[in-house]
């Protein structure tokens, strides 16, 4: 996927999506895969470590 793309996606988003900046175009699939990823392990942390 085109990077300007990328970037719409991330502004609509409200997300970081990782990509590799010098390449022309991106994976938005492993960058979304890393966000799905992040979003699990933090879950993850609230129900080991609940807060009052």
């Amino acid at each position: 996927m085109d990077q300007k793309a990328i970037r719409v996606i991330e502004a609509v988003a409200n997300t970081k999506i990782q990509v590799n900046e010098k390449a022309e175009k991106g994976n938005v699939c492993e960058g979304l895969q890393g966000i799905i990823d992040d979003a699990i392990h933090e879950e993850k942390k609230k129900a080991t470590f609940p807060r009052p």
